[in-house]
């Protein structure tokens, strides 16, 4: 959202990101931590020396996915989703996974992700200090604007860089500010202290749009949507993932399209629990009932049955009807119906149900406390 008056610093903040993406670079995260001291900033990297050699990580085979005990005594089990590194080309890079993360580019997109020159963080990577690296305080390459200076806990300045190859920068400067609290950034950007800003507070969009000098701004990006139809297989679980081919991003350099994953959530049955492929229904009995026993009838996937509840049955007891739950799979024999006995007692009595239980009591040697 920005003031219309002005020139547009989400604009000019997409041109950033797309120069620091393009250059394959990496940017510092800004600290909390307020300091007056801005570093030096950096906008040429140390490379390694020699020519380019094609590498994968790890050397041979590929990460222990889902291990689930530790090899050894000294190396705990992997639990990350990392499964083969593989630098292909001086700027390539391709991530083999564990298991599809549809967050995987916004995570990769973080500095701590970065891809580097393995001269650059030699350089700036001291492996026996636990905090201050350079590698955090400085910056590796530019993009069209270039690090003027970091106050951090406050605001990053940028200036335009000539030197860009991509497209030039749209203002000869830029600040980048940042305030957890959306309503003050709304304050700020009425006040005209600053020219943009970003997340609009889910409740500010309506003062937005009543405001003649704002101008609110959506997010742009692919909004094509498809629809197709899936085929559910029989006896698929809850958490149970489909795989759609082809169905996923466009991948680059003309590589074809990765695939969609489709995780599975049951929708609530009014009438069914489900565990597994088991189902299990609540039947409510009266105290007779209970104690007699009865017929019931109860519904099934397949319509009603007819279950018997043998005397004396107790509340919470389940009774198994065998084949009535959900189908396994192909040749695999469907689960099981569990009924549920929940005995219900009687909340109001006429006079005449309320001798029968005073005589029941006297007549009755029953005692549940002494048994």
């Amino acid at each position: 959202m920005t003031r219309t008056r002005r020139w547009s610093l989400p604009a000019v903040l997409a041109s950033l990101a797309i120069a620091v993406s393009a250059c394959g670079t990496s940017t510092a995260s800004p600290s909390t931590a307020p300091s007056s001291a801005a570093p030096a900033p950096s906008t040429s990297a140390a490379s390694s020396a020699g020519p380019f050699t094609a590498s994968t990580y790890p050397e041979s085979g590929e990460a222990p996915c889902g291990e689930t005990a530790a090899p050894d005594a000294t190396h705990d089990k992997y639990g990350g989703n990392f499964k083969k590194l593989s630098a292909t080309d001086e700027k390539t890079v391709v991530f083999d996974l564990c298991n599809p993360d549809v967050a995987f580019l916004a995570k990769i997109a973080f500095s701590s992700f970065a891809i580097n020159d393995a001269g650059w963080l030699a350089s700036h990577i001291d492996p026996a200090a636990t905090e201050g690296q350079k590698i955090v305080s400085e910056v590796n390459g530019t993009g069209a604007y270039k690090l003027k200076a970091w106050n951090r806990g406050q605001d990053v300045s940028y200036e335009a860089y000539d030197g860009y190859w991509g497209t030039k920068a749209l203002t000869p400067s830029a600040i980048l500010r940042w305030n957890k609290e959306a309503a003050q950034r709304l304050v700020e950007l009425q006040a005209g202290t600053v020219d943009g800003i970003d997340n609009v507070g889910p409740t500010d969009f309506a003062t937005v749009e009543g405001d003649s000098s704002l101008a609110l701004k959506p997010r742009t990006g692919q909004t094509e949507t498809q629809t197709f139809k899936v085929r559910i297989p029989a006896g698929v679980q809850e958490g149970q993932t489909i795989r759609v081919p082809g169905k996923g991003d466009q991948g680059g350099s003309g590589a074809s399209s990765g695939d969609l994953y489709l995780r599975v959530r049951l929708a609530a049955h009014p009438d069914f629990r489900v565990r597994g492929a088991d189902l299990y229904y609540d039947l409510d009995l009266a105290p007779w009932e209970a104690v007699l026993g009865t017929t019931a009838s109860v519904p099934t996937l397949g319509g009603r049955v007819e279950v018997r509840i043998p005397p004396g049955t107790n509340n919470g007891r389940q009774l198994r009807v065998r084949g009535r739950g959900l189908p396994k799979g192909k040749g695999a024999e469907p689960g099981d119906l569990y009924v549920v006995v929940n005995v219900q007692l009687p909340q109001q009595l006429n006079e005449e149900e309320r001798a029968l239980w005073e005589k029941l009591s006297r007549a009755s040697r029953f005692n549940p406390r002494e048994r």
